[in-house]
């Protein structure tokens, strides 16, 4: 495999604080026919480079290190030939504000290299188009969701991806309500099996939510609310709280630390990068201060 000089090689930094940062447009992605695979690599990817740094769009996978953060033995040629093959030839709409009166479609990758070794195990190279470049660097001002690539790499349903990004996504507000259409529409579970909501609810909804709350940070609960004697929406609430039919779980956060970390958050806005993770609240505050002088 030829090396280029704007080649991302080797894991920044170990997988347990490896971040992914999600432009609001490519958050859109939902909307995609992306299986759970293909948006995973786009994790892994989002979590390698260096958003500040475009002239750099390049991203290398060493031996092993797809197989590892994909969560599989191996990859055979033919399963990696036809990820790659959906991810650079995926024509997506994007949510952009510039273009919400028309139709506004891009391509995020044009090139990708794969050579295995004697075991079979590849060496692979990502790089995004140039078109895409906006939605992938320097993303500040477009505004982003992120998260740890921790938290995605061991889902195992699309569904359980999609409502992972989504509660991440409104974590702001707390609690919040949602048409049921909405979110059928939303986890992309149409499908006429669901039309009941004792089906979506066993199926997609409390199935995805014991596997995000099992294998992620993202802690949350929902509420069926009722008009008449149907369904018509989901109320969801970010935090520790317990439902009756759901064991305990070690790994929840507590209202006091969910608020701190909102808190940090916003304070954290523009330094959002992994080298300010060891610094308090009144640190920060003291760097954006001496920043506003």
């Amino acid at each position: 495999m030829a090396k280029k000089a704007d080649e991302l090689k080797g894991l920044p930094r170990k997988q347990e604080k490896m971040l992914v940062q999600k432009s609001n447009p490519l958050y859109s992605l939902w909307k995609s026919s992306l299986t759970l695979s293909e948006f995973k690599i786009l994790d892994i990817y989002l979590s390698r480079i260096d958003s500040r740094h475009p002239e750099k769009r390049t991203v290398i996978f060493e031996k092993g290190e797809l197989e590892q953060l994909l969560d599989v033995q191996k990859i055979s040629k033919k399963d990696l030939d036809t990820r790659l093959d959906h991810l650079l030839g995926q024509v997506v709409s994007l949510d952009d504000p510039r273009y919400r009166r028309g139709i506004h479609k891009v391509t995020l990758f044009e090139e990708s290299e794969a050579q295995p070794d004697k075991d079979g195990v590849w060496t692979v190279s990502l790089s995004c188009t140039q078109k895409a470049m906006e939605y992938f660097f320097n993303i500040e001002k477009i505004g982003y969701l992120r998260y740890r690539l921790r938290s995605v790499v061991h889902l195992t349903s699309r569904y359980s991806y999609i409502l992972f990004c989504y509660v991440e996504k409104n974590r702001y507000r707390k609690t919040w309500t949602v048409s049921l259409d909405d979110l059928k529409n939303f986890l992309g579970a149409t499908e006429d099996t669901y039309s009941q909501f004792k089906y979506f609810k066993k199926f997609v909804l409390e199935k995805s939510r014991k596997e995000v709350i099992s294998k992620t940070d993202c802690k949350f609960i929902y509420e069926p609310i009722k008009k008449g004697r149907r369904v018509d929406e989901i109320k969801f609430t970010v935090g520790t709280l317990s439902l009756p039919d759901t064991d305990e779980d070690p790994n929840q956060i507590t209202i006091e630390q969910w608020q701190e970390n909102q808190s940090r958050d916003t304070i954290c806005e523009g330094l959002s990068d992994p080298a300010f993770d060891g610094f308090s609240e009144d640190q920060l505050k003291v760097f954006i201060s001496l920043a506003a002088e």
